[in-house]
């Protein structure tokens, strides 16, 4: 059978070392481990996502666009 757009889109972030998906206009952003609760990317308007934990601690995390930057 072949793979759902969940499962190639959880490939490609495992491939190209993404922690998950982010869509900044909505505020929202989902982990790999638990990609797409939503039932799928809005609009097309959600990236690939590094994680970063939330320094207010509001919530556990937050997801951003892109890789993180290496220090």
């Amino acid at each position: 059978m072949a793979p759902t757009i969940k499962e190639m889109i959880r490939e490609y972030l495992e491939k190209n070392g993404y922690d998950g998906l982010s869509c900044p206009w909505a505020e929202c952003g989902c982990e790999i481990n638990d990609l797409m609760p939503c039932d799928g990317p809005e609009k097309d308007e959600c990236f690939a996502g590094h994680r970063v934990e939330d320094p207010t601690g509001e919530v556990d995390y937050l997801i951003f666009p892109g890789k993180a930057e290496e220090t």
